[in-house]
């Protein structure tokens, strides 16, 4: 099994990262493959309507941002971690655009 935590916090390195990597020791531990991507301070655009994932072979997102350089199609078990305060557009744009 793999486990993919995404960090939605602003902060890279802040109190997010720190609990997501108590998660990680622990998940390593026990023999379980863990992966932080962080995407809280990167520009994430949405959706121009250009189809151009759905003309490519591969069916990603033409724009070189994280959600798209990332494989989901995986046996990954996703764990979401976004500040309260930092819950805005882009992350939900993440999240459409992952899906």
């Amino acid at each position: 099994m793999k486990v993919l935590a995404i960090n939605g916090s602003p902060n890279k390195a802040g109190n997010t990262f720190l609990a997501l990597s108590v998660v990680g020791k622990e998940l390593t531990d026990a023999g379980i493959d863990f992966e932080v991507l962080h995407i809280g301070n990167k520009l994430i655009h949405g959706c121009t309507a250009c189809y151009s994932c759905g003309k490519n072979q591969d069916e990603k997102c033409i724009y070189d941002e994280p959600c798209c350089q990332h494989n989901f199609r995986g046996s990954y078990q996703l764990i979401p971690v976004f500040d309260v305060q930092a819950a805005s557009s882009w992350n939900q744009t993440f999240w459409k655009r992952a899906a």
